[in-house]
Protein backbone atom coordinates (compact mmCIF):
# COMPACT_ATOMS: atom_id res chain seq x y z
CA UNK A 1 0.00 0.00 0.00
CA UNK A 2 0.97 3.38 -0.45
CA UNK A 3 1.12 5.09 2.98
CA UNK A 4 2.47 9.20 3.69
CA UNK A 5 2.99 10.24 7.08
CA UNK A 6 3.81 13.65 7.07
CA UNK A 7 5.32 15.12 10.34
CA UNK A 8 4.77 18.55 11.16
CA UNK A 9 8.15 19.95 11.18
CA UNK A 10 7.98 20.08 7.28
CA UNK A 11 3.84 20.76 6.26
CA UNK A 12 3.73 23.88 5.22
CA UNK A 13 1.78 23.90 2.10
CA UNK A 14 -1.09 26.22 0.38
CA UNK A 15 -1.20 29.90 0.97
CA UNK A 16 -0.24 30.10 4.54
CA UNK A 17 0.81 27.21 6.79
CA UNK A 18 -0.92 23.94 7.27
CA UNK A 19 -0.18 22.34 10.28
CA UNK A 20 -0.50 18.52 11.29
CA UNK A 21 0.45 16.09 13.38
CA UNK A 22 1.05 12.53 11.61
CA UNK A 23 -0.88 13.30 9.03
CA UNK A 24 -1.44 9.91 7.25
CA UNK A 25 -2.59 9.38 3.78
CA UNK A 26 -3.15 5.71 2.40
CA UNK A 27 -4.07 4.52 -0.83
CA UNK A 28 -5.52 1.03 -1.38
CA UNK A 29 -4.38 -0.96 -3.51
CA UNK A 30 -1.21 0.72 -4.56
CA UNK A 31 -0.28 0.40 -7.68
CA UNK A 32 -3.81 0.13 -8.84
CA UNK A 33 -4.92 -1.00 -12.60
CA UNK A 34 -6.69 0.70 -15.29
CA UNK A 35 -10.47 0.04 -14.76
CA UNK A 36 -10.11 -0.99 -11.05
CA UNK A 37 -11.63 1.38 -8.68
CA UNK A 38 -9.38 1.98 -5.10
CA UNK A 39 -9.56 3.73 -1.69
CA UNK A 40 -8.03 6.64 -0.36
CA UNK A 41 -8.09 7.31 3.36
CA UNK A 42 -6.71 10.48 5.52
CA UNK A 43 -5.94 10.77 9.00
CA UNK A 44 -4.41 13.60 11.06
CA UNK A 45 -6.62 16.28 10.17
CA UNK A 46 -8.96 16.48 12.50
CA UNK A 47 -12.80 17.93 11.65
CA UNK A 48 -12.29 19.37 8.16
CA UNK A 49 -13.65 19.92 4.93
CA UNK A 50 -11.15 17.74 2.52
CA UNK A 51 -11.61 17.63 -0.76
CA UNK A 52 -10.12 15.31 -3.79
CA UNK A 53 -9.49 15.02 -7.08
CA UNK A 54 -8.28 12.24 -9.31
CA UNK A 55 -7.98 11.97 -13.44
CA UNK A 56 -9.82 15.51 -13.51
CA UNK A 57 -12.88 13.81 -11.39
CA UNK A 58 -13.76 15.06 -7.90
CA UNK A 59 -13.25 12.68 -5.40
CA UNK A 60 -16.06 13.29 -2.38
CA UNK A 61 -14.91 11.90 1.60
CA UNK A 62 -17.18 10.74 4.42
CA UNK A 63 -16.09 10.14 7.62
CA UNK A 64 -14.87 6.53 9.05
CA UNK A 65 -14.33 7.05 12.58
CA UNK A 66 -11.16 7.16 14.46
CA UNK A 67 -10.46 10.60 13.08
CA UNK A 68 -10.41 9.15 9.60
CA UNK A 69 -11.71 10.24 6.08
CA UNK A 70 -12.25 7.93 3.27
CA UNK A 71 -12.66 8.07 -0.38
CA UNK A 72 -13.68 6.32 -3.68
CA UNK A 73 -12.06 6.90 -6.67
CA UNK A 74 -11.39 4.96 -9.57
CA UNK A 75 -8.87 4.37 -13.17
CA UNK A 76 -10.70 4.62 -16.16
CA UNK A 77 -9.95 1.61 -18.01
CA UNK A 78 -9.58 4.00 -21.38
CA UNK A 79 -6.27 5.38 -18.91
CA UNK A 80 -3.00 4.86 -20.34
CA UNK A 81 -0.55 3.03 -17.39
CA UNK A 82 1.61 5.70 -15.69
CA UNK A 83 2.16 7.93 -12.69
CA UNK A 84 -0.97 10.27 -11.77
CA UNK A 85 -1.19 12.89 -9.25
CA UNK A 86 -3.81 12.43 -6.59
CA UNK A 87 -4.84 16.04 -5.26
CA UNK A 88 -5.78 16.54 -1.74
CA UNK A 89 -7.26 19.97 -0.22
CA UNK A 90 -8.52 21.33 2.74
CA UNK A 91 -8.67 24.38 5.19
CA UNK A 92 -5.15 25.69 4.71
CA UNK A 93 -3.88 23.35 2.86
CA UNK A 94 -3.21 21.10 0.51
CA UNK A 95 -1.11 17.65 -0.91
CA UNK A 96 -0.43 15.49 -3.88
CA UNK A 97 -0.07 11.73 -4.03
CA UNK A 98 1.49 9.90 -6.75
CA UNK A 99 -0.62 6.68 -7.87
CA UNK A 100 0.86 4.27 -10.24
CA UNK A 101 -1.47 2.63 -12.76
CA UNK A 102 -1.14 -0.38 -14.60
CA UNK A 103 -1.84 -2.31 -17.19
CA UNK A 104 -4.43 -4.69 -17.49
CA UNK A 105 -5.97 -6.89 -20.01
CA UNK A 106 -9.79 -8.22 -20.07
CA UNK A 107 -9.81 -10.32 -22.47
CA UNK A 108 -11.33 -10.36 -26.10
CA UNK A 109 -14.23 -12.21 -26.97
CA UNK A 110 -15.99 -13.10 -30.38
CA UNK A 111 -19.29 -12.28 -31.88
CA UNK A 112 -21.94 -12.48 -35.06
CA UNK A 113 -24.05 -9.30 -35.17
CA UNK A 114 -26.60 -8.60 -38.01
CA UNK A 115 -24.80 -6.55 -40.79
CA UNK A 116 -28.02 -4.07 -40.10
CA UNK A 117 -26.17 -3.60 -36.19
CA UNK A 118 -22.53 -2.75 -37.79
CA UNK A 119 -23.42 -0.68 -40.61
CA UNK A 120 -25.80 1.31 -39.09
CA UNK A 121 -28.87 2.99 -41.62
CA UNK A 122 -28.94 6.98 -41.08
CA UNK A 123 -31.74 6.92 -38.70
CA UNK A 124 -30.22 4.37 -36.12
CA UNK A 125 -26.55 6.69 -36.65
CA UNK A 126 -29.23 9.54 -35.27
CA UNK A 127 -30.55 7.26 -32.27
CA UNK A 128 -27.92 6.03 -31.63
CA UNK A 129 -25.60 9.39 -31.27
CA UNK A 130 -28.46 10.74 -29.19
CA UNK A 131 -28.73 7.79 -26.88
CA UNK A 132 -24.80 8.64 -26.24
CA UNK A 133 -24.91 11.75 -25.49
CA UNK A 134 -28.24 11.32 -22.93
CA UNK A 135 -25.46 8.23 -21.55
CA UNK A 136 -22.45 10.30 -21.04
CA UNK A 137 -25.16 13.35 -19.45
CA UNK A 138 -25.78 10.69 -17.05
CA UNK A 139 -22.62 9.82 -16.27
CA UNK A 140 -21.66 13.19 -15.26
CA UNK A 141 -24.05 13.35 -12.41
CA UNK A 142 -22.11 13.34 -9.41
CA UNK A 143 -23.06 13.52 -5.72
CA UNK A 144 -21.45 14.17 -2.36
CA UNK A 145 -23.49 12.56 -0.68
CA UNK A 146 -22.71 8.74 0.51
CA UNK A 147 -26.11 7.13 -0.18
CA UNK A 148 -24.68 3.48 0.35
CA UNK A 149 -24.38 1.82 3.28
CA UNK A 150 -22.60 -2.02 3.25
CA UNK A 151 -21.78 -4.63 0.93
CA UNK A 152 -23.02 -4.14 -2.66
CA UNK A 153 -24.81 -6.61 -4.19
CA UNK A 154 -25.36 -8.54 -7.97
CA UNK A 155 -28.75 -6.70 -9.61
CA UNK A 156 -29.65 -10.13 -10.78
CA UNK A 157 -28.56 -14.00 -10.35
CA UNK A 158 -26.83 -15.67 -13.53
CA UNK A 159 -23.32 -15.95 -14.62
CA UNK A 160 -21.58 -12.60 -15.96
CA UNK A 161 -21.37 -13.56 -20.00
CA UNK A 162 -19.79 -10.39 -20.83
CA UNK A 163 -17.57 -8.90 -18.21
CA UNK A 164 -16.35 -4.76 -17.52
CA UNK A 165 -13.24 -3.92 -20.08
CA UNK A 166 -13.55 -6.56 -22.70
CA UNK A 167 -12.95 -5.83 -25.95
CA UNK A 168 -15.09 -7.62 -28.69
CA UNK A 169 -14.41 -8.81 -31.97
CA UNK A 170 -17.71 -8.29 -34.19
CA UNK A 171 -17.85 -10.13 -37.38
CA UNK A 172 -14.14 -10.62 -37.29
CA UNK A 173 -13.60 -7.11 -36.79
CA UNK A 174 -11.85 -6.04 -33.45
CA UNK A 175 -13.68 -2.92 -31.72
CA UNK A 176 -10.70 -0.72 -30.10
CA UNK A 177 -13.14 0.59 -27.25
CA UNK A 178 -13.49 -2.15 -24.02
CA UNK A 179 -17.34 -3.28 -22.77
CA UNK A 180 -17.93 -0.51 -20.06
CA UNK A 181 -20.26 -2.48 -18.46
CA UNK A 182 -21.04 -6.18 -17.12
CA UNK A 183 -23.82 -8.13 -18.98
CA UNK A 184 -25.45 -11.08 -17.14
CA UNK A 185 -27.09 -14.24 -18.71
CA UNK A 186 -30.46 -14.55 -17.65
CA UNK A 187 -33.81 -14.81 -19.12
CA UNK A 188 -36.40 -12.56 -19.75
CA UNK A 189 -39.11 -11.68 -16.57
CA UNK A 190 -37.18 -11.38 -13.25
CA UNK A 191 -36.92 -8.29 -12.06
CA UNK A 192 -33.70 -6.72 -11.37
CA UNK A 193 -32.34 -4.88 -8.42
CA UNK A 194 -30.09 -1.68 -7.68
CA UNK A 195 -26.84 -2.88 -6.56
CA UNK A 196 -26.89 -0.55 -3.76
CA UNK A 197 -28.95 2.31 -2.40
CA UNK A 198 -28.59 5.61 -4.55
CA UNK A 199 -30.49 7.95 -7.39
CA UNK A 200 -31.79 6.70 -10.88
CA UNK A 201 -30.37 8.93 -13.42
CA UNK A 202 -31.17 7.50 -16.66
CA UNK A 203 -33.46 4.45 -18.16
CA UNK A 204 -35.00 3.58 -21.06
CA UNK A 205 -34.58 1.53 -24.43
CA UNK A 206 -31.37 2.14 -26.04
CA UNK A 207 -30.21 1.15 -30.03
CA UNK A 208 -27.00 -0.77 -28.61
CA UNK A 209 -27.47 -1.20 -24.35
CA UNK A 210 -31.11 -2.34 -24.94
CA UNK A 211 -34.15 -2.02 -22.54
Amino acid sequence: PLVMVISAFWLMIGQGSAWADDLEIKVLPSPMDRGTAARVTVKGLGETDIKGSFDGRPIFFFPTGDGRFTGLFGADVLLSPGRYPLELTWNGGQQTVEVTVRDRSYGIRSITVPDRQVNLSKADQDRAAREQKEVIAALKTKSPRRLWQGPWTDPVGGQVSSSFGRQTRINGVLNPRPHLGSDFDVPTGPPAQAPADGVVVLTGSHFFAGP
